[in-house]
This record gives C-alpha cells, structure tokens and sequence, in this order.
C-alpha cells in the first residue's frame, strides 16, 4: 500500500475492485416534435435490442421547434423555439438528470437594431467535445437573405460569429480535433463555396470553391476530409484543396454518419444501412435497417441510428393511419445486422390517449464514450507523463494502473484534462490505461502503456 501512495504522491488514489465497462448501455431520447408540444420520452437500452422502460419526461408549449440535438457528455438536450414574441428565437436546455426545462436566451447573439421582426435562429449541430452549440441566423435586409453562423457556449460569453453569408448555409460539418467549422454555401448565381473557419474564434483558415452547387458537409474529426453532395452524386473531397478524391452516385452524404472508431461511413440508402470505404466510395457492406409498414399505414417518418458497436441499428418511427389525423404511433424498433427487428418500444401508447397534429419524431442514442485513444507515456526521473485523445461525448477521465497488464490496483480522477504529470514514482514497472466518462457511464479502457522508471 505504501508503494501505491507514493506513485501519486498528493493525488487522491480510489482502490477498488474491477469494474465492468458499460460500453453497451445506451439511453434514448425520443423528442416528438409537433407544431404546439414537444415530449421527450427516454428508454433504456442494455445491450442490444433489450428494451428496459420507456419513461415520459416532459411536455414544453411552444409556438415552434427546430430540430433538438444532443449536448457534449449525455446530460442535455438542445434546441431552439420561438418564444411568444415570434418570431424571435429562445435556446432551452433539457436536462436529463433533473428532468426539468431552463432558457437561455441571453447566450443568442442579440438580433441587428430594428432586426427582430425579420430575424430567426436555426440548430445546426453541437461540439461532442465542449458543451457548445452551432446555429445559424437568417435576416432580411436588402436583395436577400443574409445568414450567419454563430458558435454559441453553454458556459458563458459572448456568441462568436464564424462566417456571414449573402446566401443560404446548404451544409455544416464540425472536425473536433482541428477545432474547424466547415461552412458549404449555396453559391447563389455563383459558384459554391466550401469555407473553413476556427470555430473558437472565427477566424478564416481556408476557402475553396466548387463548380457545382454542393449540399452537406460531413467531416471526420481530424478534419482532413469533407463529404459533399453535388449533381454527379456522393464526393469526398480533400478539406484542405478542396480537390476531388472520389465520387458516387449511389451514396448521400446528408443521410450519412462516419464512425471515427472503424474508419467508415455508415450511410441510410432505402430500406438498407451500407458501409462504406470513406475514401474511395464503394460498398464494404449493407444490412436491412427498414421493414414493411402495415398496409393501413398514411404516412410514416422515420430516423436510423446507429448501434453502440454498430452490430446493428435503431429506428425511431412515427406515423399516423387512415382515418384518424393524429399523430398515433411513435416507437423505437432495435434491429439486429441482418435488419431482423430484435424489439419494439411503443411509446405513443404509454403516453395516454391523444396525439397531434402533425408528427416527427428524432432520436438520440446517449452512450458511454469511446475508448481514449493515443495513449502515450514520457518518464523523465521520478515523474511520468502521460497524455491521450479524448474520443468525444466525456465528462471527465479516470486513470487506472496496475503492476500486470489489465489489473486495476487504483485509480486516478483526473478531470477533463487529456494529460498527467505524476511526480515522485518509486522504481518500478507499471500497466496504466484511461476511460472515459459521461452521464450513461466509461467508456471501456484504452490500451495498456507499460511504463519502466528506473
């Protein structure tokens, strides 16, 4: 025991047993957006295709609202609505701990003097890496629409303004470790424009411009290649040219998601949920992610997810039927990798009688983190170093170290921080590895780095 306190010296050591990762417990958060109600509903998912329970959370009256998205960690949901003084737009937050509801208009940039009655705000996405939104303003003045991007934190301070347009935002895409927003425009009577920019501070990286309209702007986190859609089909392009490294026209990057753990993109065509090769555009592989709607089914809208593991899909469906203009059936169906459904979660009738309107639900997959990845060690006398990459989706991290490779002698909180000094370790040989955590759990443990101090 003495020599497990002084490998940390001053920093606080929790020695327990081993723990089981919970890389395969999922919270989902269904919102039904309708035109005057807004419910979130939560089921827990353990494992594959097990439904737990599927809970009511909250109702929010609004005028109107835009599409929700989840926040950095699994505790929030976000999104923006109309307040009673419409048009003008409020940011809520819904967290999913307390359940409650909060506003925070003030973190909007505040609309142009004499602006607000031709002034509204859009989502476009959140950072998985900081508790930061990204929205865009529409107003009208002069010839047309002028838009601009703004990065929005949920901490505090000023919004910062990315990139202000004379024409429409037709694609933004976020690479989380160069810190870049890429913003596709609609080019207008001109050509469009793909534009980079720091997404801390605004300032302009690159621009490049592309002869044909494009929509989507799909990126994978390091930044170094976009997705585009243009009238040839699916490209991938290089982000810092802009030049064309390949193209399908079989593929849509607007229905498509990129797995930064196996290195492909997952992308909705049909009835089927393909992989494929990022690179050069061609099918690694498809499984069935849809079924066949009862024949009494009006109208249906559905959203695919992906699995924790990718072993297989959700679907969050939602519908209405001949002879009844309400919104009746939203449920989530866990289908396996041949597209085989595993199970279904009826949520509408858990609810209570009545319905809306109009129905679209969206779904969110809350998982524990990815493993961290380059996990790297530098001794240099009695201290060592240690750094990682945070996968996205964490809280904060936690150290283990043994003295055999996996053992768990103790751990190590060690914040949000993706680096460690450790002073004063005694000669020895030692197995260390990091998790991550959010609001659903850890993440399984990265790689063991066996570190010698002699």
């Amino acid at each position: 025991m003495s020599r497990l306190r002084s490998v940390v010296a001053a920093v606080a050591i929790f020695i327990a047993a081993p723990v089981l990762a919970q890389e395969q417990i999922e919270h989902f958060t269904v919102t039904d957006i309708a035109q005057t109600r807004m419910v979130n509903i939560d089921a827990t998912v353990r494992g594959f295709g097990d439904v737990l329970a599927v809970t009511p959370l909250t109702h929010v009256p609004t005028d109107y609202l835009s599409r929700a998205t989840a926040v950095s960690g699994g505790r929030f949901v976000a999104w923006l609505a109309q307040s009673d003084n419409y048009p003008g737009s409020d940011l809520f937050l819904f967290d999913r701990r307390t359940r409650t509801v909060s506003t925070a208009t003030a973190a909007l940039p505040p609309p142009p003097p004499g602006a607000r009655s031709a002034s509204f705000f859009s989502l476009l996405g959140a950072d998985t890496h900081r508790p930061r939104l990204f929205v865009v303003e529409q107003r009208f003045s002069g010839p047309g629409p002028v838009q601009t991007v703004w990065t929005v934190d949920l901490r505090g301070g000023p919004p910062v303004a990315l990139a202000t347009l004379d024409w429409s935002v037709y694609g933004f895409g976020y690479a989380a470790e160069s810190d870049e927003a890429f913003i596709n425009d609609s080019g207008g009577p001109g050509p469009a424009t793909m534009l980079v920019v720091n997404a801390t501070t605004g300032a302009e990286v690159r621009r490049f411009t592309r002869p044909l309209r494009s929509y989507g702007a799909l990126t994978e986190p390091a930044g170094r290649v976009v997705w585009v859609n243009d009238g040839l089909g699916m490209r991938t392009l290089d982000a810092r040219t802009g030049a064309v490294l390949a193209t399908s026209p079989f593929f849509q990057s607007g229905s498509s998601t990129y797995d930064p753990v196996r290195g492909v993109l997952f992308v909705r065509q049909s009835d089927f949920l393909v992989v494929v090769d990022p690179l050069r555009l061609t099918e690694i592989g498809r499984a069935r992610v849809a079924f066949t709607p009862p024949q009494a089914l009006m109208s249906e809208s559905t959203e695919t997810l992906l699995g924790r593991w990718m072993t297989g899909a959700y679907v969050v469906r939602s519908s209405f039927r001949y002879g009844n203009t309400t919104c009746n059936e939203i449920s989530i169906d866990a289908l396996d990798a041949t597209g085989a459904r595993r199970a279904t979660a009826d949520i509408l009738s858990r609810l209570g009688p009545g319905g809306n309107a109009s129905c679209n639900a969206r779904g969110f997959v809350f998982r524990s983190p990815f493993a961290p990845t380059a996990l790297a060690s530098v001794v240099n006398g009695g201290t060592a170093s240690l750094t990682w990459k945070d996968p996205g989706d964490t809280t904060h991290f936690e150290l283990e170290f043994g003295f055999a490779p996996g053992q768990r002698a103790g751990a190590i909180a060690v914040g949000t921080a993706t680096s460690i000094a450790i002073p004063g370790v005694p000669p020895g040989v030692y197995y260390v590895r990091v998790k991550a955590h959010n609001e659903v759990g850890p993440s399984p443990a990265s790689s063991d780095v066996r570190i010698v101090v002699p």
